[in-house]
């Protein structure tokens, strides 16, 4: 079973200092734990990204940022003010606007019923974009995003995939290269095999 702890502080942690977490009377492979506060480099799981990527020339280009506490509740901060898109030696190429994207009534409830995270949720647009690389989203003070590619090949994975199982799927056909990288005999189907009986 896995566990996920969210430290809520009075008030914002300081870039670039170091602070030390401590766990007493709770089963902990370590009683304390140091780390610098470093948005740039500490991965954060409320920054959400698409995995796939872009290409330069999409016209829609989006991260968000939310994040449900879990028995926590929604997250209640009040949400960043500006984003940037980080190169691969972590060097801001692009700066934009945090915008609220969908809002949580005050007693908590989703207010328009296409909000099904449970908090409130903030869209971040670098859609005039278009270098291809490899970038992070960094929000300051919140944290970065896993990496996003821009380039002109993203949706051929997401294409190939599952275009590929339903290639090694068919009834019976036999499959190898170079459309598959293994070999898989023809096979007769259940009609033909009951025939055959």
């Amino acid at each position: 079973m896995s566990h996920t702890v969210y430290l809520q502080t009075p008030t914002p942690l300081i870039e670039g200092k170091t602070y030390t977490l401590e766990f007493p009377g709770v089963n902990t492979t370590t009683p304390a734990h140091v780390f610098t506060h470093d948005t740039k480099l500490n991965r954060c799981e409320a920054i959400h990204t698409h995995h796939t990527g872009y290409r330069p020339d999409d016209p829609y280009k989006r991260a968000f940022v939310s994040l449900w506490l879990g028995t926590g509740g929604p997250s209640t901060h009040k949400g960043p003010g500006t984003f940037e898109l980080l190169d691969a030696p972590g060097k801001p190429v692009f700066t934009g606007k945090v915008e609220r994207a969908l809002a949580l009534d005050p007693n908590g409830k989703v207010r328009v019923g296409k909000n099904l995270s449970g908090t409130a949720v903030y869209a971040m647009d670098f859609s005039a974009f278009s270098t291809p690389g490899n970038y992070a989203v960094h929000v300051p003070g919140v944290g970065v995003s896993y990496p996003v590619t821009i380039g002109g090949k993203v949706w051929e994975a997401p294409f190939k995939a599952p275009t590929e199982g339903v290639l090694t799927q068919r009834s019976g056909i036999a499959v190898g290269p170079p459309l598959t990288s293994f070999i898989s005999p023809e096979r007769p189907s259940p009609r033909r095999r009951r025939q055959s009986i």
